[in-house]
């Protein structure tokens, strides 16, 4: 699950995890993995780091927590020059036994396909989050037939 800002506590704590990157290696190690990709598409070079570790699972106040994640996404635009960076955080009820962050990578990246190929279109193309279809049974009716249009 993706941590966005309007869960405060959360993405504070796992923020500052990550802050320190210095002693993270030396101070909890075997409690913090890295994984670095990159790729050329689109016009652009594309890398990526995350970062997960053990060390606020029993301290985080939220049922469940494997490890916490920090991903850092680097764009390069090849026209420009132009260099984008982003962070976002998450949190998973995975432990680094069941998905190292290789895997957690791949996950995190097999989520944005979805999102893009299901909810996007949804969304944006036919308007369904702005919809103001909502009594009765009109929003099941209207998301059905969204459905059909969409396959």
């Amino acid at each position: 699950m993706v941590v966005k800002c309007n869960q405060r506590q959360l993405h504070e704590a796992i923020a500052e995890l990550f802050e320190v990157e210095s002693w993270l290696p030396s101070e909890i190690g075997s409690r913090y993995w890295k994984y670095t990709s990159s790729e050329k598409g689109h016009g652009r070079l594309e890398s990526r780091t995350l970062e997960s570790s053990t060390v606020l699972e029993g301290w985080l106040n939220w049922p469940g927590v494997g490890q916490v994640m920090r991903r850092t996404t680097r764009r390069e635009s090849q026209a420009t020059g132009k260099v984008e960076q982003q962070t976002a955080y998450a949190i998973t009820d995975l432990s680094p036994q069941q998905a190292g962050p290789k895997e957690l990578e791949r996950l995190w990246r097999g989520h944005w396909t979805i999102e893009n190929r299901v909810h996007y279109p949804r969304d944006v193309s036919m308007g369904e989050d702005a919809g103001r279809a909502y009594k009765g049974s009109t929003p099941q009716a209207t998301t059905t037939l969204n459905n059909c249009i969409g396959n």
